[in-house]
């Protein structure tokens, strides 16, 4: 057994987290979409935020003058022609349940009507109905944010990307050549596209968290506007997710961290100074280790432990406890784990 102990200040005595080794876990969060003009999903292939499995989209389906709204669910588009509620006014299958959908008005007559965006390839329809696709072409590619907009104001709405921070833009619904391109925004930004000044004019805009910054020019420069508005978090899913709990160990007293070595085992400190293990096989066990000076009360005890990235070359652990004393300390401990998973 090794033991190398490092004192640490009492103040810090609830308040231990092992930091070694770094381990980076990415964040989940919800998308929060803001006021937009008659531009839909613009979400990234593969991640689209749902409200209850929806997909929401906004339009003016009966070229009425009004945007109002509709949603995207599993293939099937439900639209609404008041910004009431309600029952709906429309409702046809038209694409797939994991395609992208993105809603415009792609001939110019004055109504918006759906599209989806599928690895790079545009589907757009021209009319509120099911069907075959009236255009269909290839612009940008699967893994790119597809945009919408009508970029040069001319009454048609045409293709864009979004990727990492560059807007892409096309002036036809058609393949080809980029009309347009500039960096407005950067990577992990929500891209949004609306005419903010009501010059006809679709131009970019980005999100992060709750903050929305607007450019009223298909080009590259300052914010012209820019406000908060709204929760970030607010789509939620309609109902609490299905979870299935499955418990792997049982008869813990405080049980405080996990680590993971190698070979797929769980090592479990509990705050009262006890090591337990989960085989790959499903076998538990407690480890035999002299932790008769940690000091457990509170937010103290035996609290982190790590794996060191070397286990299978040095078989070192690490845990952070709280030991017994005159004068309360946090230490980190470095252990060796016999090849037996029996004893620290």
């Amino acid at each position: 057994m090794l033991r190398v102990r490092v004192v640490v200040p009492a103040a810090l005595l609830a308040v231990c987290s092992l930091v070694f080794p770094v381990i980076s876990l990415p964040v989940l969060s919800n998308v929060a979409l803001g006021p937009q003009s008659i531009v839909g999903a613009i979400q990234a292939p593969g991640s689209i935020p749902t409200i209850g499995g929806d997909v929401p989209v906004v339009g003016d389906w009966d070229a009425n003058g009004t945007v109002t709204p509709g949603v995207f669910r599993s293939g099937v588009w439900y639209l609404r022609n008041s910004n009431t509620s309600g029952g709906v006014n429309v409702s046809f299958s038209w694409g797939a349940a994991t395609d992208v959908p993105v809603v415009g008005d792609w001939d110019g007559n004055g109504t918006t009507t759906p599209g989806v965006y599928r690895e790079g390839i545009w589907y757009l329809r021209n009319s509120n109905s099911s069907g075959p696709s009236d255009v269909t072409f290839s612009w940008g590619s699967p893994t790119d944010v597809p945009v919408v907009g009508d970029w040069n104001g001319d009454g048609t709405f045409t293709p864009g990307v979004y990727r990492n921070g560059t807007w892409f833009q096309r002036n036809s619904n058609s393949g080809g050549g980029v009309d347009n391109e500039f960096n407005w925004g950067g990577t992990g930004m929500i891209p949004l596209s609306g005419d903010w000044d009501g010059n006809l004019t679709t131009t970019p805009g980005v999100r992060i968290g709750e903050r929305f910054a607007l450019r009223a020019a298909n080009a590259a420069g300052p914010i012209d506007e820019a406000f908060s508005w709204g929760i970030p978090s607010v789509i939620q899913p309609s109902r609490d997710p299905l979870l299935t709990v499955s418990p792997v160990m049982d008869g813990l007293e405080f049980a405080w961290d996990v680590a993971f070595t190698p070979d797929g085992s769980m090592l479990v400190t509990e705050r009262p100074g006890r090591i337990s293990i989960r085989r790959p096989d499903g076998t538990t066990k407690q480890i035999a280790a002299d932790l008769s000076d940690v000091f457990a009360a509170g937010e103290s005890g035996l609290e982190s432990i790590e794996v060191d990235p070397d286990f299978a070359v040095n078989r070192r652990v690490y845990t952070c406890q709280a030991k017994k004393g005159a004068r309360a300390s946090v230490q980190v401990v470095a252990w060796l784990l016999e090849d037996s998973y029996s004893t620290l």
